[in-house]
């Protein structure tokens, strides 16, 4: 059974889950636009309004991408505490998967620019092969290669990016996130996933478990090497562990972070932070299957189409595409300007007006000033009367 809006946010019932996106419908069976407010309430997550998005400039100094100021990117839970975050000088990193959120890889070239963070992408090869009963593992291994391609012609930074198949990193040299996601799955029970991801007593074990591998890809200490762990050690250091992660998505992947988020803070792991938005699928998983996505809406595909990521594409070979998904150490430098590093400034420059300055040189030459200063001075020489005795 899959999540659905309830009735008293007055929104009539709708599907949506990792596979399926069924908006509800009228008396006539007309599909009715989504209530992306009574969605926002329901997930308990908050919309991203304007006092938000002036943070954002104030923080970063960026204007918001213009998908966030016009609402494609509606939601977002704790989005704040990473705009705090990174106005102290504390680091994160970006997380997407290449899969069901691939509607939102868009946004990240944008937000990495900004930011200058290190950014994770999670091919799902093994989703695909264990949820496509036609793929064999072989196949969608192929197409994980094909896509990291698709993504690297966007123009990502090969220092501050890494991309990796779930079915080659998992298994080999991804220790540490196995570790986590053996964790994770010993804290969470089956009837917490069936009722999130819609499993009965005919789901196939391999995709129950997939769950457990899509939320730990969030976790920092999934990929030691990034931050100059020791991959072969046995212990996870606490403050890897501290990394939060921001991670834009369609709205149907909320159920992965929203699980990731209230279940595994017991395991000293910050809350995942999440950016919601709708990608160009079909109504159902069987209508997008047989009919493709909606390239009128989807505006991942309206940006790919374009000329000059056809002409980058062509240029990413099998050399450049290894130095991607290979593990290795990122660099990347964060807040130049951090709030702790402008406190200490010891002669701030006071940001004025021209007449907030005119009006300063008036004060201070004025006929009145020199009166003040040498009164400040004599008072301050002043001292009591002695008593005569």
């Amino acid at each position: 059974m899959a999540e659905k809006p309830s009735a008293d946010l007055g929104e009539p019932p709708s599907q949506i889950d990792p596979w399926s996106v069924k908006a509800a419908t009228d008396e006539q069976g007309n599909a009715l636009a989504f209530d992306c407010e009574a969605i926002s309430q329901k997930w308990n997550t908050k919309l991203i309004d304007k006092g938000l998005l002036e943070c954002f400039e104030r923080v970063t100094g960026h204007r918001p991408h213009r998908w966030l100021r016009r609402g494609l990117f509606f939601s977002h839970r704790d989005f704040n505490l990473i705009l705090d975050y990174y106005e102290q000088g504390k680091g994160f990193f970006l997380y997407t998967g290449r899969g069901p959120s691939a509607g939102t890889r868009y946004l990240l070239k944008w937000l990495q620019d900004v930011f200058d963070v290190p950014l994770v992408v999670m091919l799902t090869d093994n989703e695909k092969a264990l949820f496509r009963d036609n793929l064999t593992f072989e196949e969608v291994m192929e197409y994980s290669r094909e896509n990291a391609k698709d993504i690297i012609a966007l123009g990502f930074d090969v220092k501050k990016t890494f991309i990796y198949s779930d079915l080659k990193f998992v298994g080999n040299g991804g220790g540490h996130f196995s570790l986590n996601a053996w964790e994770f799955s010993k804290i969470v029970n089956f009837d917490q996933v069936r009722g999130a991801f819609g499993f009965d007593n005919s789901t196939k074990t391999g995709r129950i478990f997939f769950p457990n591998l899509q939320c730990v890809a969030a976790f920092a200490t999934s990929y030691p090497f990034i931050w100059g762990d020791d991959p072969l050690s046995d212990f996870r250091p606490a403050k890897t562990a501290a990394i939060p992660c921001l991670i834009p998505c369609a709205i149907d992947q909320d159920p992965y972070f929203r699980r990731a988020t209230t279940r595994y803070a017991c395991a000293s792991h910050k809350n995942k932070i999440n950016m919601r938005t709708f990608s160009g699928g079909q109504e159902t998983l069987e209508l997008h299957r047989e009919l493709g996505g909606n390239p009128d809406v989807d505006v991942a595909y309206q940006y790919l189409t374009v000329k000059s990521f056809q002409e980058a594409r062509a240029k990413v070979t099998d050399e450049i595409t290894q130095a991607f998904i290979r593990s290795h150490k990122l660099e990347w430098a964060g807040n130049p300007t951090p709030l702790n590093a402008r406190s200490r400034n010891r002669n701030p420059k006071p940001l004025l007006t021209a007449r907030e300055q005119k009006g300063r040189r008036a004060r201070a030459s004025g006929p009145l000033s020199g009166q003040r200063r040498r009164g400040r001075r004599g008072r301050a020489r002043r001292h009591p009367r002695r008593r005569s005795d």
